[in-house]
């Protein structure tokens, strides 16, 4: 049984729709995490010394920078007890 050749037009139509919104969609979360990246530079800066992050994801993995961040919203010094090396599960 064939399928009817205006059937493979709406399944290529769709295709081509699904692509695109995959594509918009990477390209949005591409936009924000710059934005994001930015904006956490912008209030790093204020600290002294400056701190920066250039991968949002790696570099706010072991949360210094997220301290650095808290002090520089907060105003007041944040002091860790401790440092806990990451372990990877496997």
């Amino acid at each position: 049984m064939t399928e009817h050749p205006k059937c493979k037009i709406h399944f290529a139509r769709m295709e081509i729709t699904m692509s695109i919104s995959v594509a918009l969609t990477v390209e949005h979360e591409q936009i924000q995490k710059r934005t994001f990246t930015n904006w956490i530079n912008a209030q790093l800066s204020k600290r002294c010394p400056p701190s920066y992050v250039s991968d949002l994801f790696s570099d706010l993995r072991d949360g210094s920078q997220l301290l650095d961040l808290l002090e520089v919203m907060s105003g007041q010094p944040m002091v860790s007890s401790h440092a806990v090396p990451l372990v990877s599960k496997s």
